[in-house]
């Protein structure tokens, strides 16, 4: 049977609760979303029953003082939810007290202190016992009340942490509870849809004093990934707990994307409240907050080239991704020498054209991020920042590291792309040239790394990514020094990752390479120019970047090969030797053959002009 259309008209009667009784559970607390959700429907009219586990004081306090400030009738109850007895007791208690039950806030639980492998199975216990089923706990002994007289509403505290996984802190039991809270308010939702209305409520970051506990650090990570750059305050949330409302069941408001901040009012009077700190990367380790001071300007005034416009191209890929689980917080480093020629400025200008999104419904609002690039300066979005540096000389890098960190702070996230390339062979190439590739493909490696790692050590997270290439399982004539620097580099990240684990015991900072095939930059235009004549993939840098976005984003450590048809280069140097050089012929003589034909360009070209 449906639930009968209210006779009243006006907001103020619709929100009223006067006549009213509400439960809330977890309302001991001096700051707590339990409180004030009793204070919301106290002010609305309704007499209170708030519930303590331990803290007797605070909730007796509590409830002197909602019956002194609103005139109403309260009164604390020792309840622990995790036991079902002390919850049946409660609803049997309340009822006597009051005469009936018309809302039920399930609002106590318990945050984790732990992940699955640093904590026990106890740990795991106490959590889902109490978030989880203590809210089947009071779900089952109110709803035989509300069932019996026809009427009543179930409010749910869950979490964002149902719909994500928080980062950095590892709250695995918590994040499965708090799931299980949501899909508990669907399912009830729709069980008892012919005589109450079940609903959820999400919050994100909000200072109950629950996670005064956590590290400042932590804590100050958190602030830099909600838009608005602070906590909410749980009395933002009480309008939320209303359970007047008379037709919405199981709503979900999400603001996850930047699209409402925790201090704005809640969209409905009940449903499902949304999350403001639920945002994607971090660009930055400190990311500016809307009007505090910019970082240092670079302004654009040198000529770009191809590898400064990919890297911005990738900064603003990562700037334009969509929200997912598990937030990856970190900056973006790249590089420029003298020569290069990488991922192209087409690619980024369309990338720019998709930036103001970020702004709006992406999962972070892009004036409280910061992209830092060591490039050379053009025109860039107000949150992307550009640093100068010769990436092979250990005295440059320290330099601009010190300013990126008065600015910014420690990186998180370190992208070594630097590279270049050089077309003849061996013994056409000049010694100046050949140290050259491997100083600015290698050393910049370990000089870069040996700058920014060591922060990332002491506090066991952060990321570096190795961009290599197919070439470091195949190598082909004409760019012999290439290939060496690009397996050195596979090297190097094999490496990394063993010192890392073994002798830091740094086993979360995490340690990424990257293969790419020919990429459609300036660096390969007589193989692009060629066209069908050249046999071998040729990706669009945006395959590349999104590609290091998206492995950055999932948290992992590991080995990418792109486009995935040729992953399996990296079993070559297993086959037979005789199958390896078939392999490695196919690509020599395609290469020499538009490497030829360029030069008989050229010299017609020569010719035409003498």
């Amino acid at each position: 049977m449906p639930i009968s259309i209210p006779a009243a008209d006006s907001l103020h009667d619709l929100f009223s609760l006067k006549g009213k009784v509400v439960v809330v559970t977890g309302a001991s607390g001096p700051r707590g979303m339990g409180v004030e959700a009793a204070r919301g429907c106290a002010e609305m009219g309704a007499d209170v029953a708030i519930t303590y586990s331990t803290r007797q004081q605070g909730g007796e306090k509590n409830a002197r003082q909602l019956r002194e400030t609103y005139g109403v009738q309260a009164k604390a109850y020792k309840c622990d939810i995790s036991r079902w007895e002390e919850v049946e007791g409660l609803v049997k208690e309340v009822i006597a007290d009051f005469g009936k039950i018309d809302a039920f806030i399930a609002n106590a639980g318990r945050t984790a202190g732990s992940g699955v492998l640093d904590g026990t199975a106890e740990d795991w216990n106490d959590v889902v016992q109490t978030d989880l089923t203590g809210a089947f706990h009071c779900a089952k002994a109110v709803g035989a009340h509300f069932k019996e007289r026809g009427t009543g509403s179930l409010v749910i505290t869950a979490s964002m942490s149902g719909h994500i996984a928080n980062y950095p802190q590892e709250q695995t039991s918590y994040n499965v509870a708090k799931a299980g809270c949501i899909h508990l308010a669907r399912s009830l939702a729709n069980e008892w849809r012919d005589f109450a209305r079940v609903n959820s409520i999400s919050p994100g970051y909000i200072d109950t004093g629950l996670s005064d506990f956590v590290p400042q650090n932590i804590q100050h990570m958190w602030k830099d990934m909600i838009p608005v750059g602070r906590q909410g305050k749980a009395k933002e949330l009480k309008g939320a707990y209303q359970p007047s409302d008379k037709y919405i069941i199981d709503n979900r408001i999400h603001n996850g994307r930047g699209s409402q901040s925790p201090a704005a009012p809640p969209r409905s009077s009940s449903g499902e409240a949304a999350r403001a700190g639920a945002r994607g990367p971090q660009l930055a380790a400190h990311p500016q907050t809307a009007g505090s001071p910019a970082g240092p300007e670079h302004p654009a005034t040198h000529q770009p080239d191809a590898l400064a416009a990919g890297a911005q191209q990738l900064a603003v890929g990562l700037l334009g991704l969509e929200q997912r689980a598990g937030a990856v917080d970190g900056w973006l480093q790249r590089h420029r020498q003298a020569g290069r020629r990488r991922l192209g400025r087409a690619r980024h200008q369309g990338r720019r054209r998709r930036h103001p999104r970020a702004a709006g419904s992406i999962a972070f609002v892009s004036n409280t991020s910061q992209c830092v690039v060591l490039t050379d300066s053009f025109v860039a979005a107000p949150n992307v920042y550009f640093y100068r540096a010769d990436v092979t000389s250990s005295e440059d890098v320290k330099a601009v590291a010190a300013e990126i960190r008065k600015a910014h702070g420690d990186p998180t996230v370190l992208i070594n792309n630097a590279g270049v390339g050089h077309e003849g062979t061996i013994l056409d190439k000049p010694e100046a040239t050949i140290r050259k590739t491997f100083e600015v493909n290698t050393i910049a490696h370990f000089v870069t790394v040996k700058e920014f790692l060591p922060s990332m050590i002491r506090r066991n997270h952060g990321h570096i990514v190795t961009v290599a290439s197919a070439a470091s399982f195949v190598a082909v004539g004409e760019m012999v020094d290439y290939a060496c620097t690009k397996a050195s580099a596979l090297a190097f990240h094999e490496g990394l990752t063993q010192e890392l684990r073994y002798w830091h015991g740094a086993k979360k900072v995490r340690t990424s390479i990257i293969h790419p095939m020919w990429v459609r930059t300036p660096l390969i235009k007589p193989i692009t120019d060629a066209g069908s004549r050249f046999r071998q993939p040729i990706m669009e840098p945006g395959e590349v970047s999104a590609a290091i976005v998206k492995h950055i984003l999932s948290g992992n450590s590991g080995q990418v090969i792109i486009p995935g048809r040729v992953s399996f280069y990296s079993s070559l140097r297993g086959l037979p030797s005789w199958l390896q050089e078939i392999a490695r012929g196919i690509g020599s003589r395609d290469l020499k053959r538009i490497r030829d034909k360029k030069r008989i360009r050229d010299q017609k070209r020569i010719q035409g002009h003498s």
